[in-house]
């Protein structure tokens, strides 16, 4: 148990804002150019060697949430997906 108390720690990726403002060298100024920071961002994502590892590992890590928090955001965004109509091409779904 650390001291902040009963709670298990995790480690993510930096959020794609934060990344944005790092990145002096592409702005976003059109379509081009926010494909571009997120094919970047998209690469150091998955080389990013501390997301999803134990806090406790990497104390001077910057992005850190509480692990039952990330589980619950994937459950919501999972079952968010459950409602979009586009996940189901062969509903035929309108309004009036």
């Amino acid at each position: 148990m650390n001291s902040i108390g009963p709670y298990e720690y995790t480690c993510v990726t930096q959020p794609f804002w934060d990344y944005t403002e790092q990145r002096t060298d592409l702005r976003i100024s059109d379509d081009d150019d926010h494909r571009k920071l997120r094919i970047a961002y998209s690469k150091m994502v998955k080389k990013e060697p501390a997301a999803w590892t134990p806090a406790a590992k990497h104390p001077d890590r910057k992005w850190v949430m509480m692990k039952e928090a990330c589980l619950r955001i994937d459950s919501i965004e999972r079952r968010s997906s459950y409602c979009d109509d586009d996940n189901f091409p062969t509903m035929s779904l309108y309004t009036d």
